[in-house]
């Protein structure tokens, strides 16, 4: 069984999802866009890249899990995860859900690519690294970053399980995600767009109010 539903996103304040590739004469950490062409003519679109999104909900998930009686490995390192996994007698709660490197389990969650749905508002803000020895500004710690503001971002989340379970530690990452911090210190909100395939799957269980929360966005205004 596959089950998909939007996730919604967008930045209280402002957010920075640092690229790679550097801008030639631009910022030094420019957020992240796709260039195409459109009738001839330049199309930048800004983005958040799923990979991110997945990342940043896996590291919830790992914080979240023992606290609802899911099993966690808590691992990063490969060597460390198989052994972990072989104290447990089976793999953890968290890597079913997003499976881990160089194994056999892929996991049952993937994540699209966040497009901006609108003009975005951006910004380039001057900051600066703090030594942490001396407390002090860092040499040479002069940076730019684009950052985006007032806008939002949507993509689509899948999950192949029927397993009711792992599609409530699903939400419970999300739910997580809303009150940490995501990409380069950013705090953001999330709500669920679905049409009505995942409150079928969870309904009359302990999950179906997390969905209704997750269905509204946490903070009202911008801030």
């Amino acid at each position: 069984m596959e089950i998909k539903f939007n996730v919604r996103v967008k930045p209280i304040g402002m957010m920075s999802i640092g690229s790679i590739y550097p801008i030639f004469l631009g910022p030094d950490l420019p957020f992240t866009k796709k260039f195409f062409l459109k009738n001839g003519k330049k199309i930048i679109k800004y983005y958040i890249p799923g990979s991110s999104f997945k990342g940043a909900l896996r590291s919830s998930c790992c914080r979240i899990a023992e606290s609802f009686n899911f099993k966690s490995c808590g691992e990063i390192d490969i060597e460390r995860i198989e052994e972990a996994h072989r104290r447990i007698g089976d793999l953890c709660d968290v890597c079913k859900l997003f499976g881990y490197p160089k194994s056999n389990a892929s996991g049952i969650i993937k994540v699209s690519d966040l497009e901006s749905q609108s003009n975005v508002n951006v910004q380039t803000i001057a900051s600066i690294r703090i030594d942490d020895k001396s407390g002090k500004v860092a040499e040479g710690a002069l940076f730019t970053s684009e950052k985006v503001y007032n806008t939002e971002f949507i993509g689509e989340i899948s999950l192949s399980t029927n397993d009711v379970d792992l599609i409530g530690l699903t939400l419970l990452s999300i739910a997580e995600l809303r009150l940490d911090r995501f990409g380069r210190r950013s705090i953001i909100d999330i709500m669920i767009e679905d049409n009505g395939r995942l409150e079928s799957v969870i309904k009359n269980t302990k999950w179906m109010t997390l969905l209704t929360e997750l269905r509204r966005w946490l903070y009202y205004e911008i801030l």
